[in-house]
């Protein structure tokens, strides 16, 4: 069982782009996933895949703690985002 986070977006070399879970309780601090294409945690059900204007944020063997809001964020002015909720059943 697998779910997958898509985020079309035409970056140029310059632009960066993170993925972040969000925290939902006020003692804990967004999570960092990846940047461009590099994870920034250990967690080998994670997945990145790139082309040329699409991001793939890919969770394998998803769990109900995996439930909450994912977002993918790019440097660009203004910066651009996308927020996606993961609903696990």
């Amino acid at each position: 069982m697998f779910d997958s986070i898509n985020q079309d977006l035409l970056l140029l070399s310059s632009h960066q782009l993170i993925w972040i879970r969000q925290s939902h309780a006020s003692y804990d601090a967004d999570l960092i996933l990846a940047h461009n294409q590099d994870l920034l945690i250990s967690d080998d059900r994670l997945n990145i895949q790139r082309t040329h204007i699409d991001y793939t944020l890919t969770i394998t063997n998803v769990k109900i703690d995996d439930e909450g809001t994912y977002v993918c964020e790019v440097n660009t002015q203004p910066p651009k985002k996308a927020i996606i909720y993961l609903c696990v059943q």
